[in-house]
């Protein structure tokens, strides 16, 4: 059997440095079809990735088979002879301050628990109607085990548990409604029935007419908006290549000075809190916008010596890749007000956009299907909305915020899985609907 001091062992032989990124985990899936349980599966799985520098080259190679780990570190060192010599480095040994802390439930869970969950969450949803039905769903509960060691004296481990459900349809008549949501507990059945609720809500959609008002995005469109654009943004290596709308910009106001947005990886009991990054950098906390003052730019440790910085440890990857940069816990501070709808006049209130993928990241300019949005009058939701578009600049939607809610979550999303936010009302917005 092979063991971690085989494959430093091997390391050490014609390198100048080097480093191992080993995650081993299990996977426990179900899936849902039609209200009823269709397939349950569960696995293990390794990923060896292996990094070397020799005469500043830098090789990268991995595999799923630890066994073969001479192959993989040879691999490496034959691309890193093709590289050209750059300023690489590996993680300084440093002192973690951290208590890793994980449910031990969650850990624990058996498929049987898994069903009791999908037959609550299915109650659940069903006792708001009992028309609505669950077409197709899959849950994911993930144990992961991170081992980082490099020849810096980088010696660390981490275990994590996270589990998420995304529910691919849920349908009432001619409504087909999409969700997901997670967490590093079990997951509460109790958002079957806020899921049926909102189902409820958009039935007899109406048009809308073009024009400029009042736009309040909730927890679900505000972090889907703006995780995205925050992890390309604020992206260091983005910022070295001048793909982004923050070149040149820190110091400078760039949202309204109601805003301040931090990113932190300490913060205990949150989605993405880590003792340490994907390079063995400790976590931290960040502060990206400080009342609208752009203050700091995320890092690794390759985009921080570009740019004379230091690692913000924000450094992600899989054992496949070499790493990249993007948030742990992205954090907008809340507001004041509770409730927000009692403050609107007239506009649009927004729980689910479509199309953030086609954002452009280096301008900000946008265009996003509504896909659950109400119009709202004097404070009143007035009727559901259909064939409505939200478009615009990001930036300039962000100098326009009215009122921030004292209501933040959790918000799961593929492209930021740790984002906390409250809702925001925005003075204006442009909304496309029908002319």
């Amino acid at each position: 059997m092979v063991k971690i001091r085989h494959i430093i062992n091997y390391l050490k032989r014609k390198s100048d440095g080097w480093e191992v990124y080993l995650r081993e985990g299990s996977l426990l899936n179900m899936e849902v079809i039609n209200n009823k349980i269709d397939f349950v599966s569960s696995g293990r799985k390794t990923g060896l990735g292996v990094s070397v520098i020799k005469d500043k080259r830098l090789g990268f190679s991995y595999t799923d088979n630890i066994e073969k780990y001479k192959e993989c570190i040879d691999k490496a060192r034959e691309i890193a002879a093709l590289n050209k010599p750059d300023e690489y480095s590996f993680a300084k040994k440093n002192e973690i301050k951290h208590k890793e802390l994980y449910s031990r439930k969650l850990y624990e869970y058996t498929r049987e628990d898994v069903c009791e969950y999908y037959e609550n969450f299915i109650q659940n949803l069903k006792s708001t109607n009992k028309g609505i039905n669950v077409l197709s769903s899959v849950y994911n509960r993930a144990i992961s085990n991170r081992h980082i060691i490099n020849s810096e004296g980088i010696n660390l481990k981490e275990k994590s548990v996270q589990n998420t459900v995304s529910f691919g349809s849920i349908k009432l008549d001619k409504i087909n409604y999409t969700a997901s949501y997670a967490d590093i507990k079990p997951l509460s059945p109790e958002k079957g029935r806020e899921f049926g609720e909102r189902i409820i809500e958009l039935q007899n959609k109406k048009d809308i007419k073009t024009g400029k008002m009042q736009l309040l995005l909730n927890q679900d469109a505000l972090g889907a908006l703006l995780s995205g654009f925050i992890n390309a943004s604020c992206n260091g290596e983005n910022v070295l290549r001048k793909n982004s709308v923050f070149v040149n910009k820190l110091e400078s106001k760039v949202t309204s000075n109601k805003l301040s947005i931090e990113d932190n990886g300490i913060k205990q009991g949150l989605f993405n809190t880590w003792g340490f990054d994907d390079e063995g950098t400790s976590s931290q906390r960040t502060v990206l916008i400080k009342k609208g003052v752009l203050k700091n730019i995320m890092h690794n440790l390759y985009t921080a010596s570009k740019l004379d910085e230091d690692s913000t440890g924000n450094a992600i990857r899989t054992p496949y890749s070499r790493p990249e940069i993007g948030t742990t816990n992205l954090i907008v501070r809340e507001g004041s007000k509770k409730d927000l709808l009692p403050e609107m006049d007239y506009g649009i209130y927004v729980k689910g956009l479509m199309g953030l993928h086609t954002m452009n990241t280096m301008t900000g300019d946008f265009s996003l299907t509504v896909s659950e949005g109400h119009f709202v009058e004097n404070g009143q939701k007035k009727y559901p909305l259909k064939n409505t578009m939200l478009s615009g600049n990001i930036l300039g939607l962000l100098n326009c915020v009215e009122l921030i809610g004292r209501d933040a979550r959790h918000v799961y999303d593929i492209s930021c899985s740790g984002t906390y936010v409250p809702s925001i009302l925005f003075s204006e917005a442009q909304i496309v609907g029908k002319e």
